[in-house]
Formats: C-alpha cells, structure tokens, sequence
C-alpha cells in the first residue's frame, strides 16, 4: 500500500486520569468484556459520534493453548522440589557428608541454576514479575565466650518477654532437649582445663525486616564455619516478639578428638568484614 493512501490513526494528545475503587474496576472490567478499559470509557462518553464499540483484545487459540501449558508447566516445576532437593544435595557435598567430586559439586549447581532460569523464564512467559532477588540486610551479632548452662537455658526458654519460643535444632548431643545438651557440655568440658566451654551467638536483623528460618540457617553455617566450629555440637533457638523474629546459637567448643577448646579467632564476632554479617 502506497504511503499516502495509509488508513489515518486517530490521536489523543490529551489525556485524563480518573480514580476508581476496586469493586469500580472489576465492575467497569466486566463491562467491557475484554476491550481497552480506556476505548471503552471514551465510547460510553461519546457513544453518540462513534460508529460502533471499539472491539475486543483478540488472542488466538493457540496461545491460549500455550498459556495453560506454561502454567501446567510452572506448577508441575514448584511441586517437584526438584530446585531444593539439588541444593539439599550442594549443601552436603559442600558439608562432606556426600563422598563426591568437585565435578559433580559443579554439575549439581549448574543444574540448580538452569531450574532457577527456567522457573524465571516462565514465570515471565505468564506475563508475571519474576521474584525479586532477596536483599543485602545487615544483622547485628552479638557473641561471646561463657559458662553457665543454666542461666543460659533460663534465658533461651525465656517465655516472659518472648512472644514464642521455638527451640529448632539441638545437634550433635546425646541429649534432646537444650538442658539436657547444655548438662552435656559442661559435663564435656571437666574434662579439660576449658571454663568458658560455651560460644553463644544472637544475631538480630533490622526491626522492620521479617528473616525466614532457612536465611537463618544459611547464615548460622557461615558464621559457624569462620568462628572455626564447624561441626561442633549445636543448640539454635528463635524468639519471636510483635512479629519480629531473632535467633540464638550456641556452640560446645570442646573438640572431643583431641579434649581441647576450640579457639575462637573473632573475640569481637562483627570484626567478620564478610557476608557472614548479611543475608
């Protein structure tokens, strides 16, 4: 078609806003049946000058097709736990809990990261925002050697000024409950000239940011492995108090292979310029 015999586009150089409640909307959605809400509303106006209603988004059917597959897709994909059971399987290796290779450490993260890309892919398929990438929060550690298991029991199972008190991990004791392991490690370290047998951790995020568990517990890892207690026995509990949630660990530091306390090399825990400070 030549140029100059184009069909002329209407244009609207002026433009005008109007607020609506959500019933309004939804109402005024309905009403329009699938056409430009603005097209509409222009056409109720001046109903009267316009030779017919503006018509319809038109989809065709196979894209339609195509959405319910990705959809299908995407929740096929969240349901598998296909993502966190290969990043359950990276954390064991990189623990040495599972006897593999570096290649397969390698493989497994890469396979971590195309699920990752092809969930964002799809979810931007659907025409969705994709989750945003989680921010940089600094939390404030306080930590310190000590003594005393059961004031510090008393303080952990404190349900006077914590809302909830959920005791989440007790690890590498033979006793299950948190005065039972702290008994445990005070018994441990009689047999050593350690007196401060205990590192106690709190790490509390800002008070307008809500941390999941398992931030938590990926944060907990890496402080655990700078402090150099790696492995060691381990009790973490979490107080919740107006919806804001902090955490507790404490350590043995008694190392029963050779029946000597482990040295801290932080004595100042914030001293860590690492991301061990951040989620």
């Amino acid at each position: 078609m030549d140029k100059n015999n184009k069909p002329s586009i209407r244009k609207y150089p002026v433009s005008f806003s109007i607020r609506l409640t959500k019933d309004e909307r939804k109402s005024l959605e309905q009403a329009a049946a699938g056409r430009p809400l603005a097209a509409y509303i222009r056409w109720l106006i001046f109903r009267k000058d316009m030779s017919e209603m503006p018509k319809k988004r038109t989809r065709g059917e196979t894209a339609d097709k195509d959405h319910k597959e990705i959809a299908k897709l995407l929740g096929a994909l969240g349901k598998s736990r296909i993502a966190s059971n290969i990043n359950q399987l990276a954390k064991a290796a990189n623990s040495g809990s599972l006897p593999v290779n570096e290649e397969i450490i390698s493989s497994i993260k890469e396979a971590t990261s195309a699920i990752q890309w092809m969930r964002d892919t799809l979810i931007k398929a659907l025409g969705l925002k994709p989750q945003a990438k989680k921010k940089r929060i600094q939390m404030i550690l306080k930590g310190n050697q000590r003594a005393g298991g059961r004031q510090m029991s008393l303080h952990l199972l404190n349900v006077e000024q914590n809302e909830h008190v959920n005791v989440h991990e007790v690890r590498g004791f033979m006793a299950e409950d948190l005065l039972g392991a702290l008994n445990e490690a005070y018994a441990l370290s009689k047999g050593t000239k350690c007196k401060q047998f205990m590192y106690s951790l709190s790490l509390n995020p800002p008070q307008t940011e809500y941390i999941d568990i398992e931030t938590f517990e990926t944060t907990l890892d890496r402080i655990e492995n700078k402090l150099g207690l790696e492995g060691q026995p381990r009790i973490v509990v979490f107080h919740e108090k107006e919806g804001r949630r902090h955490a507790h660990a404490v350590w043995s530091r008694i190392n029963i292979d050779i029946m000597k306390a482990i040295n801290i090399a932080f004595q100042n825990v914030n001293s860590m310029k690492l991301p061990n400070r951040y989620i």
